[in-house]
């Protein structure tokens, strides 16, 4: 029978699998889906713009200078250094998390495979091929997307956990704020 710290291990292991094989995917995605619009809509096409549902939604080849819906355009170094800054950051707190849960290793993946596939364009090209065009949106790519409902995963992970320590905390009749327990937090419970 395996014991707990065994099972942990194990856990985490398939977890760290998971989030690396899911930026994996990600990575993959985004690239082909670029190279694809880029080719077919790109700056030698006679068209940059395929309808799908009318002006609802599209596929637009555009040169992003920026970060995700435009913003920062022309900053490209700044822009570079923060994603490699996101990537780190989101790799030694996934380490230092220990047992991570599902929620973080799933977000984790997922932003750091959409950082990696804007950051591989940036370094190619000096711009992100964005290409997703939603009806008064600005155009954004599989890798925007990735992020942001990465970052969601995480927002809502956070919030479950925090709501649940408060709960626990006045169960428990503990008088250590929820604040300062969030910061003493290695994981899930």
């Amino acid at each position: 029978m395996e014991d707990s710290s065994t099972a942990a291990e194990s856990r985490g292991t398939r977890q760290l699998l998971a989030a690396t094989g899911i930026a994996a995917l990600v990575l993959a995605v985004d690239q082909i889906a670029k190279w694809l619009v880029a080719d077919k809509l790109g700056p030698g096409a006679s068209s940059h713009r395929y309808r799908l549902l009318g002006d609802l939604f599209g596929i637009q080849y555009v040169e992003n200078r920026g970060v995700a819906f435009g913003l920062l355009q022309g900053q490209v170094f700044l822009v570079t250094v923060l994603a490699i800054a996101v990537v780190f950051f989101l790799v030694r707190l996934y380490r230092r998390a220990g047992t991570a849960s599902w929620t973080m290793a799933i977000g984790c993946g997922l932003i750091v495979g959409g950082a990696i596939g804007n950051l591989v364009d940036r370094v190619r090209f000096g711009y992100v091929v964005d290409f997703i065009g939603v009806s008064g949106w600005p155009r954004f790519n599989v890798a925007d997307g990735a992020i942001t409902i990465g970052a969601l995963l995480l927002a809502w992970r956070y919030l479950r956990d925090d709501e649940s320590e408060e709960i626990e905390q006045r169960n428990s009749g503990s008088t250590v704020p929820p604040a300062l327990v969030v910061l003493n937090r290695d994981g899930d419970r």
